[in-house]
């Protein structure tokens, strides 16, 4: 049985295609859980195992397996890395203490490499970086380390390669001082001496590796300065200090589809990073309060886990991964759902072993287990002990940037698809689902077209669900610049009690985001006071379609002043009719004007793409609020309407060539253009006439 001080929980991160996947694959193979090394393009992975990641070649889904490697176990996540899936990276980190970030040695630092990077750093992981695919084409070590520098403060090389692209031979390691090289597939390495050509650059930067170990400890430092002898193990303890702390992050390169360079990295991780006993405690809230509480990563804590991911297997039906954090669960044991204050019966354990399961019969303190079938417990939630609880911050994932209106295909689909939505929902908290309540439009909102492609396909494939899809209506809202007075009688006569209301009603706008009031000023009883919340429910019916383009009016203020009734003929259906001809005709006299949603919007770009983003933005009636650096990235705070946002994933991976990325926050509605307005209320109207017809 492994302890606490056994585990590396270890997350590799990643901009999408860097070659997570193949390192996960071979450090798989060289520890004996496989006979074979997965290859992505042949689509026999043990890590990308879902019918979508076979198909697209990419990773959709973090995938978890645990590898033995010298005494300790290895919790080795694989993570998506393309914007779409980002999120489930996100989600993992808060399962790991160590952040793998994998670099392409022929596209070098990307935005996600970044984005990966402030994931880490939020979450204080001890960081390693690995320089991949030294085998490919244009592969360029000394290059992409030069950036590496530039973002990643304390990024030093341990392992640096021999040769490039197809010379790309093995790696040498600065700490041994030897060359290190694949035999066959690569589950077996040998060690030999520096080719005499590196001699030289091993030399300069086993000297620079030295310093900077040195530069971390001031004893250290002065032995060093003063010649003395130090002890390798000295140096080592250092070394090992100062990943934890961040203070050094260790670079390596390799090939992972070769599987090269990948076993000084996996010898690394069990011997040079921390175990999840070596972090502080786990710092959390006592539930209902802003009461700090924390817990000891021990088994013999109280019970504390995390959820970082719900998910519905073909086999075992709704599972929950989760970290433990302290404590131990046992099978077939009753915990508490601290996040949702429900108990929860724990039936059978498993760890997962990328599409595979292995049955335990507990999960310690530092490792990562599955939790089967539970009732209420859901991604971000905290299982404690109901007598011990504690409640750890959930996952905080952004907003969704993209939305598709869903039509049914069939009869059936309708009654089959508010399940599968909710089911989809559950597994992926980035997906979000509603009924827009202006545009009577279902919408699925997700963070990108492929995000939604493949939420679409589950649908299809899981519920047997099949939907047509097209971009949603916009949620315009219509409301007056100017003031006006507009008398609305209705007078009808059929033989018989008759109908007969008369009001008069002063119409004034109100600031952004006030909504609507309804004023009574009648004076004297000219209107009787039975008849007025006629008035003002006429008013609030009739306001959902407003009489310039038929969107919902607001932010308003309408005063009912004055007035006439009939004893006989007067009634409320009478003065509802009336507050419509005065709402018609006073609107129209009080400048109405269209409102449009605005979105506070950050834009994450290559430097190089700045001026023809810049451009793009001013064509979509953009307004900037800030630019600033951010490591190799230029960042944009904007605020831009959201007609101009629906394709604008398409319309950033086309200008920046799939390197940009953005997030979106609703900020407001604002009044669009007379130009524009005039478009859509022509729109309207001929979409009117259309139905009419």
């Amino acid at each position: 049985m492994a302890s606490v001080n056994d585990f590396r929980n270890v997350v590799l991160a990643g901009h999408g295609g860097c070659g997570k996947t193949s390192i996960a694959e071979a450090m798989i193979y060289n520890t004996g859980e496989t006979n074979r090394l997965g290859k992505t393009d042949e689509g026999n992975t043990v890590m990308d195992f879902l019918e979508d990641e076979i198909e697209r070649k990419i990773s959709v889904s973090s995938s978890f397996y645990p590898v033995k490697h010298n005494g300790s176990v290895i919790n080795l996540i694989d993570t998506p890395g393309f914007p779409d899936f980002i999120n489930d990276a996100r989600a993992s980190f808060r399962a790991a203490d160590i952040a793998v970030i994998v670099i392409s040695a022929v596209d070098g630092v990307e935005v996600m490499t970044e984005k990966v990077n402030s994931f880490a750093i939020s979450g204080n992981h001890a960081r390693a970086i690995f320089i991949s695919k030294m085998d490919r084409e244009r592969a360029d070590f000394d290059r992409v380390f030069q950036q590496v520098k530039e973002v990643f403060k304390g990024a030093m090389p341990l392992t640096i390669p021999i040769g490039k692209e197809e010379g790309f031979k093995g790696v040498v390691d600065l700490l041994k001082q030897k060359a290190i090289y694949p035999e066959g597939d690569g589950k077996k390495i040998r060690e030999e001496d520096i080719p005499a050509d590196m001699a030289d650059i091993v030399e300069t930067l086993r000297v620079e590796t030295i310093e900077k170990i040195a530069e971390n400890d001031e004893e250290l430092m002065e032995k060093y300065l003063s010649d003395e002898d130090i002890p390798p193990e000295d140096f080592f303890k250092v070394l090992k200090e100062s990943i934890k702390s961040g203070e050094i992050i260790p670079v390596f390169a390799g090939s992972g589809t070769l599987n090269n360079g990948v076993m000084p990295l996996t010898d690394a991780l069990v011997n040079m990073f921390p175990s999840p006993a070596e972090f502080p405690p786990k710092e959390g809230l006592k539930p209902g309060t802003e009461e700090k509480e924390t817990r000891d990563p021990d088994p013999n804590a109280p019970v504390s886990a995390f959820v970082v991911k719900t998910t519905i297997d073909p086999f075992a039906g709704r599972i929950n991964i989760v970290r433990v954090f302290s404590g131990k669960i046992s099978a077939d044991s009753n915990l508490f759902n601290t996040s949702r204050g429900e108990k929860e019966k724990i039936g059978a354990l498993i760890k997962l072993k990328g599409k595979e399961h292995e049955t335990v019969k507990e999960i310690i303190a530092g490792d990562i287990g599955v939790l089967v079938k539970l009732t209420v417990t859901n991604t971000s939630d905290t299982i404690t002990k109901a007598d011990k609880p504690v409640v750890y911050a959930p996952i905080d994932f952004p907003q969704p940037i993209y939305s598709l209106a869903l039509t049914p295909k069939s009869r059936d689909d309708e009654q089959r698809i508010t399940t599968g939505l909710t089911k989809l929902t559950e597994e992926d908290p980035t997906l979000i689902w509603d009924r827009n309540q202006e545009t009577h439009e279902l919408i699925l909102n997700g963070m990108g077209p492929n995000h939604l492609a493949v939420a679409l396909q589950k649908l299809k494939r899981r519920f047997n669900v099949g939907v047509d899809t097209k971009t949603p209506e916009i949620a315009y809202r219509e409301t007056i610049k100017g003031k006006s007075e507009a008398q609305g009688k209705h007078k009808k006569q059929t033989g018989g009690a008759g109908q007969y209301g008369d009001v008069y009603i002063r119409y004034e706008p109100m600031e952004r985001g006030a909504g609507f009031e309804f004023v009574d000023a009648i004076v004297g009883g000219v209107i009787p006071n039975s008849f007025i919340p006629a008035v003002e429910k006429g008013l609030r019916e009739y306001m959902v379609e407003g009489p310039l383009a038929g969107y919902p009016a607001t932010d308003f203020k309408a005063t009912l002043f004055f007035g006439s009734y009939h004893k006989v003929d007067s009634k409320e259906i009478a003065f509802k009719q009336a507050a419509r001809l005065s709402f018609k005709k006073g609107w129209m006299e009080a400048n109405p004007i269209l409102l449009e949603p605005v979105y506070n919007t950050t834009i994450y770009i290559p430097e190089e793409y700045m001026g023809d983003i810049m451009g793009d933005l001013n064509s979509k009636r953009a307004r900037i609020q800030n630019m600033e650096a951010r490591g190799s990235l230029q960042v944009i705070m904007a605020t831009i309407p959201l007609a101009e946002l629906q394709n604008y994933v398409a319309d950033l991976n086309s200008i920046t060539s799939g390197r940009g990325t953005f997030e979106i926050e609703f900020s407001h509605y604002d009044e669009v253009g007379h130009d524009a307005a005039q478009k859509i209320i022509d729109r309207r109207k001929s979409d009117k006439e259309e139905v009419e017809d």
